[in-house]
């Protein structure tokens, strides 16, 4: 029973894993509309990234090196395909090619196959009840009660003959062995019951064990197998389809590499700019709040210094208010590690029609 009720659980599991399973399915054809989408026009991407030059300051910047100089220009193909020397971004639209072929239809349809075959043989009535099973366990449990009912009978001849007395006369003695010969007869019949009943037990036992091997070699080991089989089946399937995810998630990210990186760049050039107007701004701001704050705050002392020495205040409580902060002093640090960037490499990026980069940038 045991097995059985182990074996429900996972069917249990595996049904609601077909329902996800169902879910990826749907979903694979979602991702080869997409992907037939991203791979458009992959070549013409690849030139752009080849045509788009990484400043070295900037690649030492990003790798957290003071010697700028030690670093040389580098094109944005070249600084992608160094995270994978093994593989080209060429190599990667066949890699997504390839898996998009590979998830045919009629793969998951034999997955959904074997899921239904596994339910269905799990269910079956005729192998998940064994046609007089009941009866031999109940026959087990009557041997068993029946041989505990001899070995009572034993213990208490046993225990009359155990119980002699120790000091007797000679008129009583012949009396007393004819009782314990009497008693050593009901214990030999009491072992031969006994011997019967185990060899009955014995055999009903065997039948039984042998009953459920049958069963167990045919019905609930098939049950696994099937299990088994279709677990993997949907674990293989799983895999692929993260696989592909996550390589149509980068080959979408490679695809928008030089409108990021154009836009990255005039965003740079835009807050620097931003950066630096918006700190005087403040500067003139806080001057002119200073002197306002200042020149209201004395107004304040003085009257209030007047008013707390005189009676009327009882009337007028609500004069003594300080005029609170209203402005910040100081700016924190905001965008001080945006890059060595400058004006010129987004007037470069403008300048690179022949791939018509500019209509990147604002």
């Amino acid at each position: 029973m045991a097995l059985v009720n182990n074996m429900d659980v996972s069917v249990m599991r595996l049904k609601k894993r077909a329902a996800r399973f169902q879910d990826h399915v749907d979903k694979v054809r979602q991702q080869r509309e997409k992907a037939t989408e991203l791979l458009q026009g992959f070549d013409t991407v690849i030139e752009q990234l080849k045509q788009i030059r990484i400043p070295g300051p900037l690649l030492a910047y990003s790798r957290g090196q003071s010697d700028r100089a030690s670093h040389s220009d580098l094109s944005l193909y070249a600084w992608i395909s160094a995270s994978d020397p093994q593989h080209s971004l060429q190599d990667l639209v066949e890699q997504v090619k390839e898996q998009i072929t590979n998830f045919g239809q009629s793969d998951a349809m034999s997955t959904m196959h074997s899921i239904e075959k596994v339910v269905e043989l799990s269910k079956d009535v005729n192998s998940r009840e064994i046609k007089g099973i009941n009866k031999r366990l109940t026959d087990l449990d009557h041997h068993l009660r029946r041989a505990e009912e001899r070995d009572k009978a034993i213990n208490a001849h046993t225990s009359k003959i155990v119980e002699t007395p120790s000091h007797i006369d000679q008129s009583a003695l012949e009396e007393l062995i004819s009782e314990h010969r009497y008693l050593m007869s009901q214990i030999y019949a009491e072992l031969r019951e006994l011997r019967v009943i185990c060899n009955r037990f014995y055999a009903s036992k065997v039948e039984v064990l042998g009953i459920l091997r049958t069963r167990l070699n045919s019905w609930i080991v098939r049950v696994y197998d099937r299990l088994f089989h279709a677990h993997n089946e949907v674990l293989v399937f799983e895999e692929k389809f993260t696989g592909l995810k996550q390589r149509l998630n980068l080959v979408r990210q490679i695809k928008e590499a030089p409108m990021m990186y154009a836009t990255a760049v005039s965003e740079v050039v835009r807050r620097r700019t931003f950066h630096k107007e918006f700190v005087a701004w403040h500067s003139l701001h806080v001057d002119k709040c200073t002197a306002l704050s200042d020149e209201e705050s004395q107004i304040r002392a003085q009257f209030s210094a007047k008013m707390e020495k005189h009676f009327l205040r009882v009337l007028f409580h609500g004069l003594f208010d300080a005029l609170p902060m209203f402005y910040v002093k100081s700016l924190p640090k905001f965008d001080e590690s945006l890059g060595p960037i400058d004006i010129d490499h987004l007037r470069e990026l403008r300048a690179a029609s022949f791939f018509k980069i500019y209509v990147f940038l604002p």
